[in-house]
């Protein structure tokens, strides 16, 4: 039998306002909303463009997003343990989701064996 080992990363995507777009944001919260889609894709995005194709490739098979909750804007990324630095880091180097600035900030990370 062949366990997978995987390592679980909690983030907080923190989203970044100007003074201008603060009020704009309160009256339309649709707005701010992100998709557990949206962050995959831009976190594809981002290990491209630091790691490459071959980044790509070492983390796109276990990638997956398991939760994300527009309420309080937390996700749960799961990932290869032996690919989960180079995920960390593309969770890390990511600025923006759809145009709209966030500040990603990895909570937790935990691992599980299967």
């Amino acid at each position: 039998m062949v366990r997978f080992k995987n390592r679980w990363l909690l983030v907080e995507f923190i989203p970044c306002h100007s003074a201008a777009t603060s009020a704009l944001a309160a009256s339309s919260p649709e707005e701010n909303d992100i998709s557990s889609k949206l962050i995959w894709s831009a976190l594809k995005q981002s290990v491209i463009n630091n790691f490459g194709d071959t980044g790509w490739g070492a983390v796109s098979s276990s990638l997956t997003i398991k939760y994300y909750s527009p309420t309080t804007s937390v996700c749960i990324i799961r990932v290869a343990r032996d690919h989960h630095k180079t995920a960390w880091a593309g969770v890390t180097m990511l600025t923006n989701i759809e145009g709209r600035k966030y500040i990603p900030h990895v909570v937790h990370v935990s691992g599980t064996s299967l």
